[in-house]
């Protein structure tokens, strides 16, 4: 059921996802292609793009968000890009924002001014600050973290793998270009 303040399209007239407009859209059970609005909640269904100051999810999903502050509870997002995003017991693929804060979730990749993730997955996080307890993510990059996290590779380990990589690729050319000169 799609609500907002303009008038409404029955299910039954188009099978395609329509493109809404609107200062407040609250989506259940339903679907649209392109959501423009100051005010998006989505619960039990789904949205293509969202453009928006706030987006709220709850047990439903969006392909990509653009918003000032993002929510996820029980949810999802492929792509979330925004000042603040919070996700509890939901996950998000890839996200770009300032603040994030996970809880009892997961992230694929984030980039972050400001990352908090408590019992949570990450695969990869950037970040100029992390608070990470009880977190396991698989490369871990930031200026500055606290708490417990297990990592397949924080910044020390990536900086010797980059380093080591660099210097296998130099003599591999090197070696190269000495068998071209015979």
């Amino acid at each position: 059921m799609l609500e907002n303040n303009e008038p409404s399209i029955p299910a039954e007239a188009s099978t395609e996802p329509e493109d809404v407009t609107a200062d407040v859209v609250h989506i259940t059970q339903g679907g649209a292609n392109v959501v423009r609005a100051e005010i998006v909640t989505v619960s039990g269904g789904g949205i293509n793009l969202v453009h928006a100051e706030t987006v709220m999810v709850s047990g439903g999903g969006i392909n990509e968000a653009h918003a000032t502050h993002v929510t996820v509870d029980a949810g999802g997002i492929a792509v979330a890009d925004g000042d603040i995003l919070n996700v509890g017991q939901g996950g998000v693929a890839v996200a770009r924002t300032d603040s994030l804060a996970v809880e009892q979730g997961g992230v694929g990749a984030v980039i972050a001014s400001r990352a908090t993730l408590l019992n949570s997955n990450a695969g990869v996080v950037l970040a100029s600050k992390a608070e990470l307890n009880d977190v396991r993510t698989g490369v871990l990059l930031a200026g500055q973290v606290r708490g417990s996290v297990t990592t397949l590779l924080d910044t020390r380990q990536v900086a010797i793998a980059s380093f080591c990589a660099g210097l296998g690729l130099g003599i591999m050319f090197l070696v190269r270009g000495l068998k071209r000169r015979r």
